[in-house]
């Protein structure tokens, strides 16, 4: 994982989000090609919409022996934020094993992967939430949680590993870039928010009321006509901008135009999951040449914030905007950078 060699290799992942890529490319001696798995439907569990797609892994395994890592992304973020179930947790790690190649889980999410779990996989059932959160962290061999998200913290983050012969090396890196390993950056108190939160997002009272949010938002939506990604995830729910907008906006960034429209009119703030995430443009011009596979908008909840009246608001919001799209004039890009480019470009509307 760690070399000094400058060497090309491959990252596989059941789907590596922008972030997780660019960190690879840019943290990195050697360069990483990040590569999603496709998704084969007759290898994905219906409840399970995020799990890896074990032969087609097992096949670019196969092929690829400059490969490095395996990331499994739970919940997976990239399509959804849908959960991956132990069973394929298990597979997963069986075939790493067989092909010497670690996998790391990006568990920023687990705790909602493991309601998930005991809602929908036969063998978890009767377990706690707590006992399958143990069970799901004995199928890897490292791996990272932002503290942000099921740390249910304002900051902070945990990287933990199994590669012992890593982890000097790691300690080294940190003091460069963060701090001593024992705190990272972090004053005392975000420690103590950190583990705090970690316990108490495995509460399930908490997580049967997150899940009820996100599915109580993408049932509004529906109600309004609005097309969204189904099954709906655990923190999000995905507008399909594609078979919303009609197609004179296509190539003028549709997803954008909705995200900035909606916190026009009522300051709700979403992210595109499109063209200036996934497009093909043009180096000079920034015109998009070619579109992503999907054009969405994430509608992301924030944890112990939301109640129902403000996801009714968020509703009505979204189905006002979507009643202006034949009015809308979509944008263009005027400047964006080659790495992350969601995070930092600027746009000019169409006249």
């Amino acid at each position: 994982m760690f070399t000094n060699e400058k060497e090309d290799f491959s990252v596989a992942g059941n789907g590596n989000y922008d972030t997780t890529k660019t960190n690879l490319m840019l943290g990195s001696a050697g360069l990483a090609k990040p590569v999603n798995i496709a998704r084969s439907p007759k290898n994905v569990e219906p409840d399970f919409g995020g799990n890896m797609d074990v032969d087609e892994l097992t096949k670019f395994l196969e092929s690829n022996f400059d490969c490095k890592l395996v990331i499994l992304t739970i919940t997976d973020n990239n399509n959804g934020g849908l959960p991956v179930s132990i069973k394929n947790m298990r597979e997963t790690h069986e075939i790493c094993r067989k092909f010497k190649v670690p996998l790391y889980f990006d568990a920023c999410r687990f705790a909602e992967n493991a309601a998930f779990i005991k809602r929908s996989e036969t063998e978890f059932q009767k377990s706690s939430i707590r006992k399958i959160v143990k069970t799901m962290f004995k199928y890897c061999d490292g791996g990272y949680i932002s503290a942000k998200k099921d740390g249910i913290s304002n900051m902070g983050a945990v990287f933990f590993t199994r590669q012992t012969h890593l982890v000097d090396d790691i300690k080294a890196r940190l003091v460069a870039v963060d701090g001593f390993y024992h705190y990272g950056g972090l004053c005392g108190r975000d420690l103590e928010a950190m583990t705090t939160g970690f316990l108490e997002a495995m509460d399930e009272k908490y997580l049967d009321y997150r899940l009820w949010e996100v599915e109580y938002l993408a049932e509004g939506l529906k109600k309004h006509g609005i097309p969204i990604v189904e099954p709906v995830g655990g923190h999000a729910v995905y507008i399909n901008i594609s078979r919303l907008f009609p197609d004179r906006l296509k190539f003028k960034l549709p997803g954008a135009t909705f995200v900035i429209e909606l916190f026009k009119r009522a300051g709700i703030r979403a992210m595109e999951f499109g063209s200036i995430m996934g497009a093909k443009l043009d180096p000079v011009t920034f015109e998009v040449l070619e579109l992503p596979q999907r054009e969405l908008v994430r509608l992301a909840i924030p944890r112990r914030v939301y109640t129902k009246s403000h996801l009714d608001y968020v509703i009505e919001a979204c189905a006002d905007v979507a009643s202006s799209s034949r009015t809308l004039k979509g944008y263009k890009i005027v400047s964006v950078p080659e790495n992350c480019r969601w995070a930092n470009f600027r746009l000019a509307v169409f006249e």
